[in-house]
């Protein structure tokens, strides 16, 4: 496994070059990058999740592995404390505090989680995305946008905000599998279809969102490098030492430790600018983690199994 973790980051990486390369010579612009993204949240990445979380899942593999919630639950509230602990030490700024324990905590799912468990857990990873997501999803439409409002008194959540198509991809998939309800024939090769195309086009996008961050004022803070030990190499080394130590299946340990050890999710800084806060400073964060989770999640699954 570790070695097919490291060849796999290997294509993320040599594949986001690509995305990197179009951005400077102009073939992505800037003007492109949100249609690009909204392409990708909007149909490509619903349709991969759905998919990884429908073919081949049963309700039995859904219902014999309900530990992973607890475990999510855990690790989110382990990481929250965390987060919140090293900002408050670290002395941050107050625009900076809930901005930073937001960016760590909360990882991208959708354009490396997804595709990365595709190709190492096509079965498993499925299911731990589906029942992780449950949690993740909740957390951060609701104590996520809290974190990145500067006024902390306003009201942070709409019920609306559940409503993305990611999760309702989740739901449908969770649906069809206890319902027992089958998706073959042509129907079954366009979702194909559009899943396979999704692992390159967001190692593209990313790239090019890269080469477009300003992401060099944030590489000084030093928060950021405690951000990436705690978050991306710490956390998921110790809770999958311990899910090893007790005996839990090597894939769902492999899915759990991909989610667990993301970079920052995407959607992180819009959501920042949204309700307020220093949308500059989360990119520059969700860009730099993104670059180092190319090394770090190899490095953990290489402690871990090794």
């Amino acid at each position: 496994m570790v070695h097919v973790v490291i060849h796999q980051m290997l294509l993320f990486f040599f594949v986001s070059l690509i995305g990197f390369a179009c951005f400077n010579h102009r073939i992505i612009t800037n003007e492109a990058l949100p249609h690009i993204a909204r392409l990708m949240t909007k149909v490509l990445l619903p349709v991969m999740i759905f998919s990884v979380s429908y073919f081949g899942v049963t309700r039995a593999m859904m219902s014999q592995n309900f530990i992973v919630l607890p475990i999510t639950a855990i690790f989110y509230f382990i990481a929250s404390v965390s987060l919140y602990l090293t900002g408050t030490v670290m002395k941050l700024p107050k625009e900076h505090r809930g901005v930073f324990q937001l960016s760590f905590l909360f990882g991208n799912t959708g354009f490396v989680g997804a595709p990365l468990l595709a190709v190492l857990l096509p079965r498993m990873g499925g299911v731990v995305l589906v029942l992780f997501s449950l949690i993740d999803q909740a957390l951060f439409w609701t104590y996520g946008v809290w974190l990145a409002s500067i006024d902390k008194n306003r009201k942070p959540f709409s019920w609306s905000s559940l409503f993305n198509p990611n999760l309702i991809a989740i739901v449908l998939a969770m649906l069809f599998v206890n319902m027992n309800i089958r998706i073959t024939g042509i129907v079954q090769e366009v979702l194909m279809i559009l899943k396979n195309a999704v692992p390159a086009i967001s190692m593209i996008y990313l790239g090019a969102l890269f080469a477009s961050s300003d992401w060099r004022s944030v590489f000084q803070r030093r928060e950021l490098y405690f951000g990436i030990l705690i978050k991306q190499v710490v956390l998921p080394i110790v809770i999958g030492r311990i899910m090893l130590w007790i005996g839990m299946s090597s894939d769902i340990i492999s899915a759990l430790m991909v989610l667990m050890a993301l970079p920052t999710m995407t959607v992180v800084p819009m959501i920042v600018e949204t309700y307020g806060g220093d949308g500059a400073y989360a990119s520059g964060i969700t860009t730099i983690t993104l670059a180092f989770s190319i090394v770090t999640i190899p490095i953990v699954f290489a402690i871990v199994f090794l």
